[in-house]
């Protein structure tokens, strides 16, 4: 039998705590004993483990499974990029992904024109995402301690956005999510939700980024401006909540398929 780990933050896995308990018993059916783990992770407790489902969105579990030798998924490319903006951004470029025009934000820096969105670079899920369009605010917050921002052209279309949800190199679902009366169109923040058939421009910008970072699973979210679709964001520890309530898709599933196979891929490498 496997052993594997399932990383959240303690307040993360209280949030999402029908898909942890979902996780767990399913993963038996793939002959997995997967535990939850919300604390400190350190080497002693990987002793024995054959794979982390790290969704604590913390870089650090992957360089310490890296260390003892553990497979972890998402990778660690794909933890840095979905946690952090600015890196997100450059990485499209880099790329030549469409991505909305974009600078880092530091204290006395000269601002874009207004109204612009203003993001703390770590956030997620909608949070610390501000519709900026007066100096004041903007200062008073890039003053707080302990934060950075990204500052993004504002959008005429910034009430609604695309996920397109990726299981490995597979594109498993794509969904629209609309917001009536907030610029940020988050379905955990009220927004409306109804599935979408992107066309091939966008689903093969998503397939380059699962092939550029070998992803496991991930939510790529497009922004539409004028007619064409910008990457805004890739999702490391991507929510299940949409899929779950508009399609029969079993995601839990999906994602044990995935775990077990690359423990396979490596045994049979060793």
């Amino acid at each position: 039998m496997y052993k594997g780990l399932l990383v959240y933050k303690s307040e993360d896995a209280a949030k999402n705590s029908w898909f942890v308990s979902e996780l767990i018993k399913r993963a038996k059916d793939f002959d997995t004993e997967l535990s939850l783990f919300t604390g400190a992770l350190g080497g002693d407790i990987l002793t024995g483990i054959d794979i982390v489902l790290n969704r604590s969105r913390d870089i650090r579990v992957n360089l310490l499974c890296r260390e003892y030798g553990v497979i972890c998924i998402n990778n660690e490319p794909t933890v840095r990029l979905g946690n952090n903006k600015w890196e997100n951004y450059l990485f499209c470029v880099e790329n030549d992904i469409p991505v909305i025009e974009t600078k880092l934000l530091k204290e006395g820096d000269s601002l874009p024109g207004f109204p612009f969105v203003m993001k703390e670079i770590a956030g997620h899920g909608g949070h610390e995402v501000y519709w900026i369009n007066n100096k004041e605010k903007c200062e008073r917050l890039i003053k707080r301690p302990g934060k950075n921002y990204i500052a993004q052209r504002a959008i005429a279309e910034h009430t609604r956005d695309l996920r397109i949800y990726m299981m490995g190199e597979k594109i498993i679902t794509s969904i629209i999510r609309e917001s009536t009366d907030d610029f940020r169109s988050n379905y955990s923040r009220g927004g409306s939700i109804r599935l979408f058939e992107p066309g091939s421009d966008v689903t093969e910008i998503a397939k380059k980024v699962q092939r550029l970072l070998d992803s496991d699973f991930i939510g790529i979210d497009f922004i539409p401006d004028k007619g064409k679709w910008y990457l805004n964001e890739i999702e490391d520890a991507v929510g299940s909540r949409m899929v779950y309530q508009l399609t029969d898709i079993d995601v839990a599933v999906l994602y044990l398929e995935r775990a077990v196979m690359k423990i396979d891929i490596k045994e049979a490498t060793e």
